[in-house]
C-alpha cells in the first residue's frame, strides 16, 4: 500500500477523467473549426471561379462602366483570395489528444513501469491531458481568429459582388430604357403647320 491519501487518490482519478473529457472537447472543437474553414474555402474558390470568369467574359459597355465594372471585380478576386489563404492558415494547425512523450510511452510496457502505485501513473495522465489541453487551446484560438478573418473577408468579397451586380443591373437598365422623344422647340412646332 503506498504513501498517498484518499483525497490523493479519489482526485487525480476524477481531475484526470475530467482533464481527458476536456481534452476530447478541444479536439472535437479544433474538427469543428476545421469544417467551418473547409467550407469557407470552397465558397471562396466557387466564388473566384466565377468572379474570375466574369472578367474573361465581362460584357460590352462603356469605358467608364468597364472600367467600373474591372475594378469591383478586382476588388472581390483580392477579398475572395484573401479569405482563402486565412481559411487554409485555419485549418493548418493541428490540436493534438494527450500528447505525451515518446520516451514517456515506451516505459509503460515495462515491468518497472506496471508496477508503479496506480495513482502515479493516472497522475502522469492527468498532467499530459493538461499539457494537451493547454496546447489544444492555443491551437484553437489562433483558428477560431483566421476563420473569424476568413468570415469578415467572404463577407467583403459578397459585398463587392452585390455592388457588381448592381452596377450592371444600373447599365442594363439604362441601356435598354426606350429613348423619351426629342423635345421640339416652339418655332419647329410652328414650321411644321
Amino acid at each position: 500500500m503506498s504513501d498517498y491519501s484518499e483525497h490523493l487518490r479519489t482526485n487525480t482519478s476524477h481531475l484526470g477523467e475530467r482533464a481527458d473529457a476536456l481534452n476530447a472537447q478541444e479536439v472535437e472543437r479544433s474538427r469543428g473549426l476545421d469544417n467551418k474553414a473547409s467550407g469557407l474555402l470552397a465558397v471562396a474558390v466557387v466564388l473566384l471561379a466565377a468572379a474570375a470568369g466574369f472578367a474573361a467574359q465581362m460584357p460590352e459597355g462603356g469605358e467608364g462602366a468597364r472600367a467600373l465594372w474591372t475594378i469591383e471585380v478586382g476588388v472581390t478576386l483580392l477579398f475572395l483570395i484573401a479569405a482563402g489563404a486565412y481559411a487554409v492558415s485555419a485549418i493548418a494547425p493541428q490540436s493534438a489528444y494527450a500528447r505525451i512523450h515518446l520516451d514517456e510511452l515506451t516505459l509503460w510496457g515495462t515491468e518497472e513501469y506496471l508496477d508503479r502505485d496506480p495513482t502515479v501513473v493516472r497522475g502522469a495522465l492527468l498532467n499530459a491531458d493538461l499539457e494537451s489541453v493547454r496546447l489544444s487551446r492555443g491551437v484553437n484560438a489562433r483558428k477560431a481568429s483566421r476563420l473569424r478573418r476568413a468570415t469578415l473577408l467572404l463577407g467583403g468579397a459578397l459585398t463587392s459582388i452585390v455592388a457588381l451586380t448592381m452596377s450592371l443591373a444600373v447599365h442594363s437598365a439604362t441601356e435598354d430604357a426606350p429613348t423619351p422623344p426629342a423635345k421640339t422647340s416652339h418655332t419647329e412646332r410652328g414650321r411644321s403647320r
